[in-house]
């Protein structure tokens, strides 16, 4: 495999299983980039338009029907697509199932000669090749156990961090959803970087932490507002009787 490959190259180089991982996530991070930027892209444009959306569902909260036709009024103003950041997602996911499998399984994968010669200790961990889980139970309440539970909670700390910037200002009414999905997401990732090998949690916990700068550089220096989608601001629009829109003066 490809992958494979590429991490093998990465580990002959720098000499450090732990620290190749971290560069091969940074090599997935470039190899994404361009479907992550759209998928970003596409969360800027609906922290936007969402003070809008908000307006329409509070107008409307007694008419479903009515308050989605308005809301996909207010989509096609800014031309906008609501499964336009999910459909980057999905695009993502043959390439993440291909990475998270050379990362699982390296003697299939990168270490084909096998693994003898190949240190599994990384920083304050001694084997990455097994889980926090493992480490746990042969250890019990020993230094060993707390020291391979700080990846696992970094990782939980990331994809919290990582879901709040992805759903910040979202619509009131999805708020308590999002929420709830949030908070199962973080408990999810939490419980497999407790189980799987502490390469793989070292892998997504990398990953993630990349991709919250990635959002904040976007954020930042790439920002998008109702102007740059060539729509004015509400502000400069008044209704008039007729139903159409004028400008004010």
């Amino acid at each position: 495999m490809l992958f494979g490959k590429v991490l093998l190259f990465i580990y002959n180089f720098v000499g450090s299983y732990g620290l190749a991982i971290i560069l091969f996530a940074l090599f997935a991070k470039l190899i994404l980039l361009p479907i992550s930027y759209k998928q970003i892209k596409s969360t800027q444009i609906m922290k936007v338009i969402n003070p809008e959306v908000q307006k329409v569902q509070e107008k409307f909260k007694n008419d479903k029907a009515k308050q989605g036709e308005e809301m996909w009024k207010v989509y096609e103003k800014y031309n906008y697509n609501p499964m336009s950041g999910c459909l980057p997602l999905f695009l993502q996911f043959p390439i993440i199932i291909g990475l998270f499998g050379v990362i699982r399984q390296p003697e299939a994968y990168v270490f084909i000669d096998g693994m003898k010669h190949v240190s599994m200790s990384f920083l304050w961990i001694k084997d990455i090749s097994v889980s926090a889980l493992d480490i746990a139970r042969a250890n019990g309440f020993a230094l060993p156990t707390f020291l391979a539970m700080i990846i696992p909670l970094i990782n939980v700390i990331a994809t919290y961090i990582q879901q709040k910037q992805a759903t910040a200002n979202q619509a009131t009414e999805m708020g308590g959803t999002m929420q709830m999905m949030n908070n199962m997401m973080t408990l999810m990732i939490g419980w497999m970087s407790l189980t799987f090998p502490g390469a793989l949690s070292i892998y997504w916990a990398s990953t993630t932490i990349l991709g919250i700068l990635q959002t904040e550089i976007m954020y930042k220096f790439m920002p998008i507002t109702a102007e740059s989608l060539h729509v004015k601001p509400v502000s400069n629009y008044t209704e008039v009787p007729s139903g159409k829109k004028k400008k004010k003066t």
